[in-house]
């Protein structure tokens, strides 16, 4: 498992840094109405994983839990196979049939835009299970390289175009050849490993990964959502220009999840294992030492982002995003509880049990909706900044409730929504009320030490400094 904790972090590291450059590159070389334009073709895209009604993720969770029976995991990767490509077909012809609906829905009034979108999108929902195949079975070293050549191949076009003078179509050539890419890789992979079945269990086995699916589909629908409520209230009543500053505000302040995304895509499962051998004390002493480490992660990580990031906005894009900088915190500052949750977001799913978060999901996606339809269009990004931030904090507060009274994980929770308040109070502190940058990396070291010796445990310091001395080998050795 740490092996692939550390092909999946690399994973994280080298794919957000290679995302980043790609975003800064069209950033500098599109007019920021053209990139409005990317970041509403972007969001329509986001939309291809609700789809696949979570049928990628319930296949990891039946291979995981048949990873004995390669009967059975042959006949849940035929069915789902099967649903996929039936879906982007269907996805397919609905966009183009549809297009008066979708164009006037996510504000893509250009009509190349919108086919190339469409195209896309459905590709990208093949391209989703195929993908989860690999992770199902953690292989996290190939899912890296597969990962970084497309997101080069990209990069690489994406600069040829643009300096070519391709503009907005040039950026979408990159974009397929990247997915062409990763289709090849990742099916060569699938059809090697699994095959496809003809076979009387099959309708049964279809059945089952459908009522699975739709189950945790019904509280994904709401997470992702509530995840993307304001971005498409954004998209759908302010202007172009606004909708390409919130892309970039936004996609700076997911960085920080980034990190926990990629450790959970690992423990995703190892936890179902974990919950079906119903092993507690395992489960307890994992997220209570991965909560803690965390903790002090995200919080160095969000206050120097924080602190620093009015000159980074100044150096790597255009003088017309400036206001990235004040939208990104207000962001951030909302982001870090679930930042620090991260890693154990897959916890409900694995534990087989996706119904309890259901309830939670909707609540939350009720409230963020109310929310961004009444202040978005009176305060415009502003609004929409408070609203994102808000939406962040209601649902890892939900999620914390789950761990304790559905799951019984034992943990100080008391104590971690305490130090939440005070860093979300010291972030909000060094970000608009000090100006002298000196002052503000003392507070970033100040914070840290804090962390360190008072919230961190006598074992949580000796892994800390066990990681750290590993990985200080590992720079000599290279």
């Amino acid at each position: 498992m740490r092996r692939n904790v550390y092909w999946s972090l690399g994973n994280t590291v080298v794919n957000n840094i290679l995302l980043f450059l790609f975003s800064i590159v069209i950033g500098n070389l599109l007019s920021i109405t053209d990139m409005g334009y990317y970041a509403s073709a972007y969001l329509m895209i986001t939309f291809s994983s609700l789809v696949l009604l979570g049928i990628d993720s319930s296949l990891i969770q039946k291979l995981n839990a048949n990873s004995d029976n390669n009967l059975t995991k042959n006949l849940y990767f035929t069915v789902g196979v099967i649903f996929s490509a039936l879906f982007s077909l269907v996805c397919l012809l609905a966009l183009f049939f549809g297009q008066n609906i979708f164009s006037e829905l996510f504000k893509i009034d250009r009509t190349g835009i919108y086919l190339l979108t469409s195209f896309f999108f459905s590709m990208e929902v093949l391209l989703l299970f195929i993908k989860s195949v690999s992770y199902a079975d953690s292989k996290f070293k190939f899912i890296t390289i597969t990962e970084t050549l497309g997101l080069t191949a990209q990069l690489v076009i994406t600069i040829i175009l643009l300096k070519g003078g391709q503009g907005i179509h040039g950026v979408f050539i990159a974009m397929y050849a990247r997915l062409l890419l990763s289709l090849l890789m990742y099916g060569l992979y699938s059809f090697r490993k699994y095959k496809l079945v003809l076979s009387k269990h099959l309708i049964i086995a279809g059945k089952d990964l459908i009522k699975f699916s739709l189950l945790l589909h019904v509280g994904t629908i709401a997470v992702f959502l509530d995840q993307n409520i304001s971005s498409f209230f954004v998209n759908y009543y302010l202007p172009k220009e606004s909708v390409a500053i919130f892309f970039y505000a936004r996609k700076i302040a997911l960085l920080l999840l980034a990190l926990g995304t990629s450790v959970s895509n690992v423990m995703y499962p190892h936890l179902t294992m974990l919950f079906s051998k119903k092993e507690h004390a395992d489960i307890n002493m994992l997220f209570s030492k991965t909560t803690n480490i965390f903790f002090c992660i995200v919080s160095i990580a969000g206050i120097t982002a924080c602190f620093n990031l009015e000159w980074i906005i100044k150096l790597i894009l255009p003088e017309a995003y400036s206001p990235v900088t004040t939208i990104s915190s207000i962001i951030l500052a909302g982001l870090i509880l679930k930042a620090l949750l991260a890693p154990f977001g897959t916890a409900i799913t694995s534990a087989g049990m996706p119904k309890y978060s259901t309830i939670t999901n909707w609540i939350s996606l009720v409230i963020s909706t109310i929310l961004s339809v009444a202040i978005i269009p009176v305060y415009g990004l502003m609004g929409a900044a408070i609203v994102t931030a808000t939406t962040f904090a209601i649902n890892p507060l939900l999620f914390l409730w789950l761990l304790k009274n559905r799951l019984n994980i034992t943990y100080p929770y008391k104590k971690l929504l305490i130090n939440v308040f005070m860093l979300i109070c010291i972030l909000s502190i060094g970000t608009f009320g000090l100006k002298n940058l000196v002052i503000r990396e003392l507070l970033v070291v100040f914070t840290g030490l804090c962390i360190y010796k008072y919230f961190l445990t006598k074992e949580d310091r000796s892994f800390l400094r066990e990681r750290v001395s590993n990985a200080r080998k590992m720079i000599k050795f290279f």
